[in-house]
């Protein structure tokens, strides 16, 4: 008799927490519905309520009575997308754990996709998803963003998804998501181990997608897209993409800049001074541009495989007049310094190389005294912006760049060689001091 009773009360016991199972989904579903109603007025207390909806939810999904009822999963949706919400809650990005249970719930019961609740959760979801990726995009994890954007975009549709008239910005989100599957695409292709093909791929097809959507207007959309294509080498696409961004945006520095890359690249040297005259027309007081404009100048009167241009003086002078407007914007710019006292330093060069292959006749000795004086004339012109270089890059020398270096080191080389011919014995002791730190 003893042992039925003990065995009635353990099957009493065992009923009762089943019931008891059972009702965490109520539980849960009313803490929810309590949270929700705290949210806005105090999150301490919405913590406090998404903690017990959250305990009983996690016990509901594991219970055989309720683990496969849509409304289940539901509730843990709501549950884990509203603690993301939550600035007591979020640390782990619950919200990533709601996705997955809304995703079961519209599994379960497929109607679920277009229930108002359902929507709303979708747009919460999808939100969170995507300044998630910004945040990681930012952070340079160009692999795991487009992830978080492409789920973004995946929960809110197709372009005009009529679920979503009644929130107009998430055609704006998706959009935008594309685009920085787009970009995440195209960086990641740069990381160790990557498939580039397929990235290069990816970054053309959701850039192109979005590139004349009607919710954006980005030029950053054709720049890295143009940067795609050259990646990927088809010019014909490349130069295309810049010209009808630029047909959008002519304005843009950044695609005014790839643009005159793409024309010294193909080897059109004049057609890429034809647009950096037309850059400057526009900005007039852009140092870097007519410091392009001189070196595009200097390339064609002094090519670097060394052949001669019968219109050397007519280039370098015009090279040399841009050397002088970009440090006339720019004073205090070192390689602009550098860049001009190269100018000289290097006509100076020229002109020795030409005394050193004089004969000895009386015709020759006069022209290489002229070319003495010239060599020296220019020497002098180039003095001043060599050791203004000097001036600026010494004070800073162990956080120059690699490029910043080079500069530095090179316009001491040059000093040092005119104090060395004009005998400044003083200067030329303290300038090789200064190399010595540098190269030793």
């Amino acid at each position: 008799m003893n042992k039925k009773v003990l065995f009635l009360s353990a099957g009493i016991m065992m009923s009762a927490a089943a019931f008891a199972q059972k009702d965490k989904l109520k539980e849960a579903t009313k803490q929810l519905e309590t949270a929700t109603t705290a949210a806005a007025a105090s999150p301490d207390l919405a913590a406090i309520s998404y903690a017990k909806a959250k305990e009983a939810i996690d016990l509901a999904v594991t219970n055989p009575d309720t683990k496969d009822k849509p409304e289940t999963w539901l509730t843990k949706a709501g549950i884990y997308i509203g603690m993301q919400e939550n600035p007591n809650l979020n640390a782990d990005e619950p919200y990533k754990e709601g996705i997955a249970a809304l995703n079961k719930a519209i599994e379960l019961n497929p109607k679920l996709s277009t229930d108002e609740k359902v929507v709303n959760l979708l747009v919460n979801a999808a939100f969170h998803s995507f300044n998630d990726g910004v945040k990681t995009y930012n952070q340079s994890h160009y692999s795991d963003a487009y992830g978080l954007f492409k789920q973004s975009k995946t929960l809110l549709g197709e372009d005009k998804d009529k679920r979503f008239q009644a929130v107009p910005v998430v055609d704006t989100i998706r959009a935008q998501a594309v685009m920085y599957m787009g970009f995440n695409a195209y960086y990641s292709s740069n990381e160790q181990g990557a498939d580039v093909n397929g990235k290069l791929d990816e970054a053309v097809k959701n850039l192109s997608q979005v590139k004349s959507s009607a919710y954006l207007s980005e030029p950053s959309i054709y720049l890295v897209l143009a940067q795609a294509y050259e990646k990927k080498g088809d010019k014909a696409n490349q130069s295309a993409t810049i010209a009808e961004g630029l047909s959008k945006f002519p304005n843009d520095k950044n695609l005014q800049a790839l643009d005159l890359n793409l024309a010294i690249s193909s080897g059109t040297q004049n057609e890429a001074i034809t647009k950096m005259e037309d850059a400057i027309n526009k900005d007039p007081k852009n140092a870097d541009l007519y410091m392009n404009l001189g070196i595009l100048n200097y390339n064609i009167a002094y090519p670097k495989d060394g052949s001669s241009n019968p219109k050397a003086a007519e280039y370098g002078a015009k090279a040399e007049a841009a050397y002088k407007k970009a440090v006339e914007l720019a004073p205090d710019n070192g390689t602009y310094n550098f860049q001009l006292g190269s100018y000289y330093y290097n006509n100076a060069s020229r002109i020795l190389t030409v005394m050193n292959g004089l004969g000895t006749s009386k015709a020759d000795q006069a022209k290489y005294d002229q070319l003495d004086k010239d060599k020296n004339a220019e020497f002098v012109k180039a003095l001043p912006y060599l050791e203004k270089t000097r001036d600026i890059f010494s004070p800073k020398k162990d956080k120059l760049t690699k490029e910043q270096m080079t500069e530095y080191v090179n316009s001491l080389t040059g000093l040092k060689e005119i104090y060395a011919r004009t005998e400044q014995t003083d200067k030329l002791a303290e300038t090789r001091k200064l190399l010595k730190e540098v190269t030793e």
